[in-house]
Order: C-alpha cells, then sequence, then structure tokens
C-alpha cells in the first residue's frame, strides 16, 4: 500500500526549483502524481502530491531546505 504527501514550495522564481525538489522526493523513494505551478512577477508557487511505499507519516525525512541555493 502506497502512502502520499503534499508539497507545497513558494519563493522567489529561479532556475532549478523543480529539479531540486525532485531530487529531494526521489531520494526519499518519492514518486510525483500530480503537479501544479505557476510563476507570477518574479515569485514561484508550486504544490505537488507525491506517493511512496515507504511510511513517513506524513513528513518527508529530508531536509527540503536544503534546496535553497
Amino acid at each position: 500500500m502506497s502512502d502520499w504527501v503534499a508539497v507545497s514550495i513558494i519563493g522567489r522564481d529561479r532556475p532549478g526549483i523543480v529539479a531540486s525538489v525532485s531530487k529531494v522526493l526521489f531520494q526519499n523513494r518519492c514518486n510525483i502524481e500530480d503537479l501544479s505551478q505557476t510563476a507570477i512577477r518574479g515569485q514561484f508557487a508550486m504544490i505537488l502530491i507525491a506517493s511512496t511505499v515507504v511510511h513517513f507519516g506524513g513528513r518527508i525525512p529530508a531536509p527540503i531546505t536544503s534546496i535553497n541555493n
């Protein structure tokens, strides 16, 4: 049985945001099931649903904050 998490990312737009988030999810054995994103006036917003066979209790253990740079 797979578990899922909802992830939201908000901040200044820059190249590589989606790649960085995808990398952290991959490292935690997650699969992106659905995603919505937009960039408006230099700001970026994304929400996604990721599934996994690993039970995280709703939290991804690897730090998403590591995508800041």
